[in-house]
């Protein structure tokens, strides 16, 4: 399972309010909690701060 998809799970979040906190397309989202695109160092530290 993808970190991000788990760390969403644990906190009782869905991937729309998770592209809705960083101003993001929910395809985007999901193609990072498949492990499609990977993300990159700015966007990880605004997902740490968010979650």
């Amino acid at each position: 399972m993808n970190r991000i998809k788990r760390a969403l799970s644990d906190a009782n979040k869905t991937g729309i309010w998770y592209a809705e906190q960083l101003s993001k397309n929910p395809v985007t989202v999901f193609k990072r909690c498949t492990n499609t695109t990977q993300l990159d160092l700015q966007t990880l530290a605004k997902i740490s701060y968010v979650l």
